[in-house]
């Protein structure tokens, strides 16, 4: 039986689970996909690995599809968080039997570290969760610089990358042309999120179900492309009764006030539960990030409840099918044009919970990586043990 190491990480910044709650071992898109292969292709064992700053021994907690292992780290200058027992247990688990590395970062030091205590013993998946390549999404030209190198190095030892964006495939194209890559991006249980009343859904949520609802979950900033949608807001309340609804942003994002300001319902974080709800009341969704990112699941979440959307993700899929989902705009003043003309024509987009389905449902995206899996396992090659070094941290530190 294959192993299959999900490695990822947490963000300390952010709420999280408690250290006695369960979730607390697996909460993560990682959990997710491990879960769903382990449905799709129950003979291969799925572990989830993370390094953890606030425990001091390892901790192990078997789940009904996966193993979670958690690893006590430090801070350590050039690797970044690092945590010497998992590298180990990542060396023994690949001289012990076969398994394969799936990293749910691709511009990440953890991942460097694995391939480097690999040293090409086992198959290395890396996949893009909207994490920043250097020189994006507001990252110093000083950190930049160095990730570059590393990466330059690290990411031509990787198999095969799953990526959410074509610039980004340009990219790894660059550094790594002989690897495998194929667009990924999470899956949708469209079960949960699926179209209703739309009028009843306004009412639900305390909106007059005579106004146009315009939607946009995540953080309010301009790397999401926010100002374009205010700016649109601003512009099309003069000609259709209008709400502009931001789900999911925080007090202190630098496009919070502004929002508030000029009249949009701003709420903050809701549960994955409770979001289907502002999907079925929207009329359009609205993501223009014209900068770097990935294909976020509030896209998919807003297609899956049959809400088209405006939105630069769709560039990302065929266009025949991306034209059945919304519209692709190039720039701010595209936004409004186009935010305007789906107010105008509510009926346009009959089959976009359909093609959402097609390309985003679990059944679809598990099976997809299950063919990955077993493609980057038969045609692995392990590089020879002569080309190990003997100290484990020499070659990120000489870097």
């Amino acid at each position: 039986m294959t192993r299959v190491i999900h490695l990822y990480g947490r963000s300390y910044g952010n709420p999280y689970p408690a250290a006695d709650d369960d979730r607390f071992y697996w909460s993560s898109w990682a959990a997710s996909i491990a879960e769903r292969i382990h449905l799709a292709a129950p003979d291969w064992r799925m572990e989830l690995w993370r390094a953890e700053k606030s425990i001091q021994e390892p901790r192990t907690k078997d789940f009904p599809a996966f193993t979670a292992r958690l690893f006590p780290s430090t801070t350590k200058p050039v690797l970044g968080e690092y945590s010497p027992e998992l590298i180990k247990a990542l060396q023994l688990a690949a001289q012990t039997g076969p398994i394969l590395l799936h990293s749910h970062a691709i511009h990440s030091r953890r991942l460097f570290q694995a391939i480097q205590g690999l040293r090409g013993r086992a198959p290395v998946i890396a996949q893009n969760h909207g994490d920043f390549r250097p020189f994006c999404g507001g990252r110093c030209l000083a950190g930049s610089l160095a990730d570059f190198a590393l990466e330059r190095h690290f990411l031509r030892k990787v198999d095969h990358f799953f990526y959410l964006r074509r610039e980004e495939k340009r990219y790894l194209d660059g550094v790594n042309p002989m690897a495998g890559k194929t667009f990924m991006t999470v899956g949708l249980d469209f079960a949960q999120f699926r179209p209703a009343n739309r009028e009843e859904a306004k009412r639900r949520l305390g909106l007059d179900p005579s106004r146009k609802v315009i939607l946009y979950v995540g953080y309010l900033y301009e790397l999401k492309g926010v100002h374009h949608l205010i700016d649109a807001f601003q512009n099309l309340r003069r000609k259709h009764p209008l709400e502009l609804l931001l789900v999911g942003g925080r007090t202190h994002d630098p496009l919070y006030e502004r929002a508030r300001e000029i009249g949009a319902i701003v709420h903050g974080r809701v549960s994955h539960e409770e979001i289907v709800k502002y999907y079925q009341a929207a009329d359009v969704y609205v993501v223009p990030a014209f900068l770097a990112g990935g294909y976020d699941v509030s896209s998919i979440e807003a297609a899956a409840c049959g809400v088209p959307s405006v939105n630069t993700y769709l560039g990302e899929l065929p266009a025949g099918d991306a034209a059945k989902l919304g519209l692709i705009p190039r720039d701010g003043a595209d936004v409004t044009a186009m935010v305007d003309h789906m107010l105008s024509h509510q009926h346009g987009f009959p089959h976009c919970r359909s093609t959402a389905e097609q390309h985003f449902s679990w059944s679809v995206i598990a099976a997809r990586i299950v063919d990955t899996y077993r493609s980057t396992l038969a045609n692995h090659v392990a590089r020879p043990a002569a080309a190990e070094r003997q100290d484990p941290d020499a070659e990120l530190v000489s870097l």
